[in-house]
């Protein structure tokens, strides 16, 4: 089974250093982690009309999810749309998403593509799972699984769990390169390590057709991998 979109914002913003942080964006941040989201969405709303990027971006995350304001999926694509165009990567994958299932706009998989792969190109880790994911579907671009793995792969790398659990699934079954359940095994144990219930299920299943030297070389490969992670 494959997975499907990923849309986030907050803890992205908040991993944002503290010398990018500005003013009523900065204040919006902390009334926001203290949960006074009337407030935050005030200070934001006063970074997003200054023209800060991130104030556009969590002004249209607190609409849509209808913290602080009424939620308001149009506004939420028209404060999103504002920051992607600034060149905000979270903003351009979470107005990917809202074209993909037609959340405040007509859903349009031509325009969601495009606006993954702005962030995807970016190093944005979610929107190179989203752009992977429509590859893999031939959703508004054409059906290729090469590309799926790619993006997947580049998505995993940086350790979204979602992204290691689909690549899993792609090594295991042969979709895009030749089955290889040991690579399946390995991608899953890093899902698994991340709380992935189905990726801890699927490896209980493929240990079965490898052997302890193979088992014990996965999990090796894993310890290493983790430790080279920020």
């Amino acid at each position: 089974m494959m997975r499907w979109l990923v849309n986030s914002l907050v803890a992205v913003a908040l991993s944002i250093t503290a010398s990018a942080w500005a003013g009523a964006y900065e204040d919006g941040l902390v009334a926001y982690m203290k949960g006074d989201y009337a407030t935050a969405s005030s200070y934001f709303r006063e970074a997003a009309e200054g023209g800060n990027s991130w104030g556009q971006a969590m002004l249209a995350g607190m609409y849509e999810q209808g913290k602080g304001l009424p939620r308001n999926e149009q506004e939420a694509v028209k404060w999103y749309r504002e920051a992607a165009e600034q060149g905000n990567a979270v903003a351009q994958n979470n107005l990917g998403v809202a074209y993909t299932t037609g959340h405040g706009v007509p859903k349009n998989d031509r325009e969601a593509a495009s606006w993954y792969r702005k962030a995807a190109e970016q190093g944005y880790d979610e929107a190179q799972y989203n752009l992977g994911t429509i590859y893999y579907c031939g959703d508004g671009v054409p059906q290729n699984e090469t590309e799926a793995l790619k993006w997947y792969l580049k998505s995993a790398e940086q350790g979204l769990a979602i992204a290691q659990f689909n690549l899993g699934v792609m090594y295991f079954i042969g979709a895009g390169v030749p089955a290889d359940p040991m690579e399946a095994y390995f991608w899953w144990l890093l899902a698994g390590a991340s709380g992935d219930e189905d990726a801890r299920q699927n490896m209980e299943m493929v240990e079965t057709q490898l052997t302890i030297a193979q088992l014990a070389a996965a999990q090796e490969r894993a310890r290493k991998w983790k430790r080279k992670l920020p």
